[in-house]
């Protein structure tokens, strides 16, 4: 298992979440893989989960099978969100980069916390959608996102909190507790850094980053199921 420690500007976490020993709620039903579509597992009064299920091989060709989504929760315990993401393949210590992740690969949880707009800007910038890749530059759904990165020489995660970008302010960036074991990717981060709303909807992706961020070099690999899926999870 890799892990990062838990970073000093990330507020302090419950005890049962850590490296050594992370939360991991065990779903009474549900495939691990499976058809499109959401499963909701609620355990004890404390701790809901939401998982989304996607099929194997949903992937461009050449893909690599650990960029292939096969499922994907989110849990809140208390104050703080789980994210997990399962995929194909177990995720190599040094993952190769193709052509077009000539600066990084990414594994990302995207929260939308307004369904009625969405702020331009970062990690878009002005110009045209092409085929295959991100829409830069436009008024972009997801006003909040958890990324856990490759760049080629080391992991990394992050939150990034794009709701400043609306009034013509930069985002802000905070480094989050991550690991990755074999085919599952994790990271944690308190609720309080999203601003804790009562819904929203959330969903995940992988790409590859031909360019720096900032620079239209997204190249979209798999989407969990739906783009967005709701939160608190459905009875």
């Amino acid at each position: 298992m890799r892990c990062s420690p838990l970073v000093a500007t990330v507020l302090s976490l419950p005890s049962l979440i850590g490296c050594d020993k992370p939360l991991t709620p065990t779903p009474t039903s549900g495939p691990s893989q499976g058809p499109a579509g959401a499963v909701t597992l609620l355990q004890g009064s404390a701790l809901e989960t939401s998982v989304v299920l996607d099929p194997v091989g949903d992937v461009p060709f050449g893909a690599a099978p650990f960029q292939d989504i096969v499922r994907s929760e989110i849990s809140k315990e208390g104050g703080t969100y789980v994210l997990r993401m399962h995929v194909a393949a177990p995720i190599p210590e040094h993952p190769p980069l193709a052509p077009t992740a000539a600066s990084g690969i990414v594994w990302f949880w995207v929260f939308n916390l307004d369904t009625t707009t969405g702020p331009p800007g970062y990690p878009f910038v002005p110009g045209l959608a092409e085929p295959g890749k991100f829409s830069p530059g436009l008024a972009t759904p997801g006003e909040f996102f958890v990324q856990v990165s490759w760049d080629g020489t080391a992991f990394t995660a992050r939150a990034v909190d794009r709701r400043p970008l609306f009034s013509g302010q930069e985002d802000i960036v905070t480094p989050v507790t991550f690991s990755i074991d074999g085919e599952v990717v994790e990271a944690v981060f308190p609720a309080a850094l999203m601003g804790d709303p009562a819904s929203f909807g959330w969903g995940t992706r992988t790409a590859d980053r031909s360019g720096p961020p900032g620079s239209p070099s997204g190249h979209r690999i798999d989407v969990g199921g739906a783009s967005f899926n709701p939160w608190p999870p459905v009875q």
